[in-house]
């Protein structure tokens, strides 16, 4: 909806005394995503795990983005997905599944899965692969 459009639908909801919630859903729905502190770490090399928090913070926004349109059509979905992936020697991320999902969203848990998969890390781990699993917190924002 354009701007100029959702302005216009936003006063006439208002002259006719629409409440809130109804507003709410004109404008769209927010969420909130959030990293949690890495579960697990396991393999045959070494990588720094702060490097993959960093990673993972500076790109939680393209998750955001498909958690607030998979909101707009179920306004209670909330929850965890625990992604799980490894780091190669070269620096790319493979075997990424979600090995948690609370949301009860596959499109919310396909779209973090799709994120971290397109992550590339120069340097790769040292001395072969390294697993790790990330909590994801999916809130959605009153």
């Amino acid at each position: 909806m354009s701007r100029r459009l959702m302005v216009g639908a936003v006063a006439a909801l208002v002259s006719i005394g629409v409440g809130a919630t109804a507003l709410a859903q004109v404008r769209g729905v927010r969420g909130q995503v959030r990293a949690g502190a890495i579960e697990s770490e396991s393999g045959s090399g070494y990588f720094d795990s702060s490097i993959v928090i960093r990673q993972l913070r500076a790109r939680l926004r393209a998750i955001q983005t498909c958690y607030e349109r998979e909101l707009r059509d179920d306004p209670s979905l909330e929850g965890e997905v625990a992604v799980r992936f490894s780091i190669d020697e070269g620096g790319l991320v493979q075997d990424v599944s979600a090995v948690r999902n609370s949301t009860g969203s596959d499109a919310v848990a396909d779209c973090a899965i799709r994120t971290i998969r397109r992550f590339r890390f120069n340097p790769g781990a040292e001395g072969g692969s390294v697993t790790f699993v990330i909590p994801l917190t999916f809130q959605k924002l009153e």
